[in-house]
Formats: C-alpha cells, structure tokens, sequence
C-alpha cells in the first residue's frame, strides 16, 4: 500500500463544515484521482465532504489542496505511467 501526502490550504476550509466529536473537532476530506499527474506529482485533489443531499442538488465545494504518494517529487505532468521493468533500466552499472 502506497503512502501519500497532502496539502491542505487552510484559508479555504469552510469552518462551518467542522463538526465535534469525542476526541475533538473533525473534517471530512474527499481525494478525487485526476486523470493526469499535476506538475508537481500530484495525483488527486482534496475537497471537503458533502452530504448526499447537497451532492444531488449539485452543490459543488472548491479544491481545497492536492496529494500525491510520498517520495514521488515533480513528475513533470502528462499520462500516468506505469513502473519501469528491471529490463527496461539502462545497463550502465560496472558490476
């Protein structure tokens, strides 16, 4: 399973959306895959939650931060691409 990170603008959660619970206030996250790999790795977007109601009238919250799986730097953008076969590294290696 494959780790990621985030990041979270906090200017743009809407701090009605938090709500408490036992062990403090909480915020439902959704991450939405994007079809390409962002500029700087990315490959989901982070929103808030929204409640099935809201969905089906078509409320729609604004990106709020993007993830992308840890270690994985600035891919360039473009296609996802799948790992490199061992025989498709160069063979440059002097041992």
């Amino acid at each position: 399973m494959a780790n990621f990170t985030a990041k979270i603008d906090y200017d743009k959660i809407d701090v009605s959306r938090l709500f408490k619970g036992k062990g403090g206030r909480y915020l439902d996250l959704v991450f939405v895959e994007t079809k390409s790999v962002g500029q700087y790795g990315d490959t989901h977007l982070v929103k808030q939650s929204i409640s099935k109601e809201e969905r089906e009238s078509g409320v729609q919250l604004p990106i709020i931060g993007n993830l992308r799986p840890m270690g994985g730097g600035n891919t360039g953008g473009g296609q996802r691409q799948a790992p490199k076969k061992a025989d498709d590294w160069d063979d440059d290696i002097p041992f």
